[in-house]
C-alpha cells in the first residue's frame, strides 16, 4: 500500500475543528497499530510537510520515501 498526500504536502497533522470535540473513532494510536501490523508493505511517500500526526502515520509504515522538500517535524511539548 502506498500512502501519501495531495496538494504538494503530505499530512500536518490534527483537523484544528477536533480539538473541543476530542478525537473521533478510531483513534490514531489504532490506526497506526494496525498498519504496522499489516502483512502486505505500507510505503508512506512524503513530500511537503510531515507534522504532527502525519509524521506518526509515516513512522508507522514500514517504508518512508521522502522528496528533497519533505519537511519534518513534531510540535514541541512544554508539559513534563
Amino acid at each position: 500500500m502506498v500512502i501519501h498526500g495531495s496538494g504538494g504536502n503530505f499530512c500536518a497533522g490534527a483537523e484544528i475543528g477536533e480539538f473541543d470535540a476530542g478525537p473521533p473513532d478510531p483513534q490514531l494510536n489504532d490506526v497506526l497499530s494496525s498498519l504496522e501490523a499489516l502483512n502486505k508493505p505500507v510505503i508512506a511517500v512524503l513530500n511537503g510537510w510531515v507534522l504532527g500526526g502525519g509524521l506518526e502515520l509515516a513512522l508507522a509504515s514500514h517504508y518512508r520515501l521522502a522528496h528533497q522538500n519533505a519537511r519534518l517535524g513534531f510540535q514541541r511539548s512544554n508539559s513534563v
